[in-house]
Parts: structure tokens; C-alpha cells; sequence
């Protein structure tokens, strides 16, 4: 692993954070809401993102950039991981998610993970022009996108599921007529389709399965819309019921392969960072 690669997966390890931030609004992970997991999180961010880190260094040389993105990145810290935080909560050794919240959640995460991306992918588009390219951290940042994306899309579906009957029932309860509430809710489900067509106009994933489900998902959409037909002897539960299950084999299949390519290549960095360590140890010693 050489020096670029190194600076590359020292940014990475940001987005790394940005995206576990999105499993506080997936249930069925428990450790996702240890709260010294919680506190890990906000504070590998802070550090990630502070002074002498590459992060830094890119905001320098991006003046025109940086205010926005500081911005953003300060945002995402103190209003998910910050003491005073509206969102989550510390009780004693779990953390309590306001979930009522997902969308400034997701308003959150997924402009700053792409942020993080394209920054990424330009180091290592400028990597391979000056022939410090290594493929391994490319490699690793594709599979991240895979993962966040999979994982953002099947968070947002279970979001679309349970606002949709909620939308549902308003209407029933004023027997069809626009309705305050209804009307509430309709606003936050076309927030919710805003996110999927914003990930979709910036994705540059690769892989067949993860593209099978997103058509999957767009079908869904258009379908609970009245754009495009329910499938014959479908109804608009199975529908979600079904999706819910692809989303989510398919967020298994991400982690699973994100997990197989980063383990190797964290191995790496820590590895060299370890020598980094020795050899100052062994120059103040000389």
C-alpha cells in the first residue's frame, strides 16, 4: 500500500462512518445503537475531518468548495452525534433514535457520502496519471459505494412502506378528502422518491444485482403512484413486502463483498501506519 493509497483510504474511512450513520434508521441491528459505538462514530469523525488530516488538506486547496462541505460535514457531526442533538439521545448504554426524523437523516447523509465520494474518486483518477495507482483502493471504493447505496435504498423503501399506509389511513379517515395530515405525509414521500432519484443520477455502481434492485424499487415507486400497473393478483402490501425482502438480500450481498475487499486493505493500512510509528520512534532515537 503506498502513500496515495494510504491518503485515499484515510478519506475513505469518513464515508465508512457517514454510512453507519444510515443504519440508525434500518431496524434489526442492535449494535448499531450501543452508545459507545454511537460515541465512536462522532468522535473517529471529528477526528477524521479536523486539522492536519488529508480531509483538511483537500478543503486548503478547494477554497471555492470548502464552505459548503465544512458546512455539511459540522452539520451531519453535531446534529446526529453532537451533545444536543434532536435526533438521538444517550440512555444509559444504548442510544435513543428519534424516528420520526429519518428524513433529516438521510437529508444528511447522503449529500455529504457523496461528497466524500466524488472527492475519493478524484484522487484516484489524478492516482492514475501520475502512476501511484493502486487497484485494491478503487476496488474498495466501489464496493463502499455498493453497500451505501443498497443499504440507502433499503432504508428508504421500509420509509416509503410506512408512510404510504399512514398516508392511506388519513385518507380513509376522512373518507377521501384532502386532508391536512394526508397532505403532511404525501410531501414526505415525494422527499423520499427526491433521495432515490438523487442517488440514482449519481451512481456509478457496476454490479447487476444491486442494478436489478434498483429497477425493482423505481417499479415500486411508479406502481403505489399510479404510473405503471400493479402486477395482476398483486396487492400493495406483498408489493412492499417483496421489495423489503429483495433490498434487503441485496444489502447482504453488498456488506458481503465490501467486507471481503476492505478487510485485506485495512490490514494494510494499519500495517503501515504501524511502520510510519516505528520509524519516527527510531529517528527521534538516532
Amino acid at each position: 500500500m503506498n502513500s496515495t493509497s494510504v491518503y485515499i483510504f484515510n478519506i475513505y474511512q469518513i464515508s465508512l462512518y457517514v454510512r453507519d450513520t444510515l443504519h440508525y434508521t434500518v431496524p434489526g441491528r442492535d449494535e448499531t445503537y450501543l452508545t459507545e459505538h454511537y460515541k465512536r462514530r462522532g468522535e473517529s469523525l471529528k477526528r477524521l475531518t479536523g486539522e492536519g488530516t488529508p480531509f483538511a488538506s483537500f478543503l486548503r486547496a478547494n477554497e471555492d468548495k470548502s464552505p459548503k462541505i465544512t458546512e455539511s460535514i459540522n452539520r451531519l457531526i453535531n446534529d446526529i452525534y453532537g451533545e444536543d442533538s434532536r435526533i438521538m439521545r444517550v440512555v444509559g448504554d444504548l442510544v435513543e433514535v428519534d424516528h420520526s426524523q429519518h428524513i433529516l437523516i438521510y437529508e444528511l447523509v447522503l449529500g455529504i457520502y457523496q461528497t466524500i465520494d466524488d472527492i475519493m474518486r478524484g484522487y484516484i483518477a489524478h492516482a492514475k496519471k501520475d502512476n501511484t495507482f493502486e487497484q485494491e483502493i478503487e476496488d474498495v471504493v466501489n464496493a463502499g459505494e455498493y453497500y451505501f447505496r443498497a443499504l440507502a435504498h433499503h432504508a428508504i423503501v421500509g420509509d416509503v412502506a410506512k408512510f404510504y399506509f399512514e398516508y392511506s389511513q388519513a385518507m380513509h379517515e376522512a373518507k377521501g378528502q384532502k386532508n391536512p395530515v394526508a397532505q403532511f405525509i404525501s410531501e414526505d414521500i415525494k422527499k423520499l422518491y427526491d433521495f432515490v432519484r438523487f442517488m440514482s443520477k449519481y451512481n456509478k455502481v457496476k454490479d447487476a444485482t444491486y442494478w436489478a434492485m434498483a429497477d425493482e424499487v423505481n417499479a415500486v415507486l411508479t406502481q403505489i403512484t399510479g404510473e405503471r400497473a400493479i402486477p395482476e393478483g398483486k396487492t400493495i402490501p406483498e408489493i412492499f413486502n417483496d421489495i423489503g425482502q429483495t433490498t434487503l438480500r441485496v444489502l447482504q450481498d453488498a456488506e458481503r463483498k465490501w467486507h471481503t475487499v476492505f478487510v485485506p486493505l485495512h490490514n494494510e493500512y494499519m500495517e503501515y501506519i504501524k511502520k510510519q510509528i516505528q520509524k519516527k520512534e527510531n529517528d527521534k532515537e538516532g
